[in-house]
């Protein structure tokens, strides 16, 4: 998860995390789909670098802050 969408108390379980994200939109895309164990595995990171890579092209050169 993102650090604005983390757990800022580690002693949450993932069902509370959950709770608390209920009804939030995020963009993630699906890395991962198990059908028999029916399991999706999401990425926020992916979600966004599909957003902007489209920008970003061999040789360039990015200055960090």
């Amino acid at each position: 998860m993102s650090p604005s969408h983390s757990c800022k108390e580690p002693q949450k379980s993932i069902h509370e995390i959950a709770k608390g994200l209920t009804g939030s939109i995020i963009s993630v895309k699906v890395i991962q789909a198990n059908e028999e164990m029916k399991k999706l595995v999401f990425s926020e990171k992916d979600a966004v670098w599909n957003k902007y890579s489209s920008r970003v092209n061999v040789e360039d050169i990015f200055v960090g802050r």
